[in-house]
């Protein structure tokens, strides 16, 4: 209830105490799967239970349209998706990382639904609405990345990254100063997962640095707060 509080300050306390809790708890479980304790098979078991809960929870809550989920909601799906590719990855294996990973993707090209900005209204309230949610997005393919193995990171994943992180350069400056320290930390978090994967860090860094860097010189003679939807139609390819 509290992620949907009137008062902002509550909202962002909610969200922040249900991260917290997701990352303690995904961590406990993922300990738990590692047990070699006499006990450890009801341990494991119980840790499994409580990972099928989550997973479902979080299924739950996928399976509603993007365009149904206000920000709150949209940002706990990402944190949860995040959290819980360590468990996923012990209790279902790598391949299911990847699955998750492809996901990730198609839920932001739903968000943003770059083919549809220039003819619905609804495409462009939630361009505005998705543009919130944006560190979430890079945070949890960040975490998602950590627990997909090593190798080659998926052609769609880096595009959509690319995407994501120069929407990300492109609104920084209308940013608050929480909001700017929480998506330069996100995409700290990001090129730290790509990295030692087969050039994806490089390639990533390549397709990004030059066009944040336009965007900082041309920050002067922008619009002082431009709806994130020309940046998304700009950015986002069908």
């Amino acid at each position: 209830a509290l992620s949907t509080h009137h008062n902002r300050n509550l909202r962002l306390l909610a969200t922040e105490v249900l991260g917290i809790f997701l990352r303690r708890t995904c961590a406990q479980v993922c300990g738990a799967a590692e047990l070699a304790t006499a006990d450890a098979d009801a341990v494991v078991q119980r840790a499994r239970t409580i990972y099928g809960f989550l997973r479902g929870e979080v299924r739950r809550l996928a399976q509603r349209p993007p365009a149904e989920l206000d920000a709150a909601e949209l940002s706990t799906l990402l944190s949860a998706v995040g959290e819980l590719a360590g468990p996923m990855r012990r209790f279902d294996g790598e391949a299911e990382v990847h699955t998750q990973l492809r996901a990730l993707c198609e839920l932001a090209a739903a968000v943003y639904q770059p083919a549809a900005l220039r003819h619905s209204e609804a495409a462009r309230r939630g361009a505005d609405r998705g543009a919130t949610s944006i560190s979430a997005f890079v945070e949890a393919f960040a975490r998602v990345l950590r627990h997909a193995g090593g190798g080659a990171v998926d052609a769609l994943a880096l595009r959509t990254l690319e995407q994501l992180v120069q929407l990300t350069f492109a609104q920084f400056k209308m940013m608050t100063v929480g909001q700017r320290l929480r998506n330069a930390a996100a995409v700290q978090e990001v090129l730290v997962a790509l990295d030692g994967r087969d050039g994806a860090q490089g390639e990533l860094l390549g397709r990004v640095v030059f066009p944040a860097l336009l965007v900082t010189i041309d920050g002067g003679r922008s619009p002082s707060h431009p709806s994130p939807r020309i940046f998304v139609h700009g950015f986002w390819k069908p």
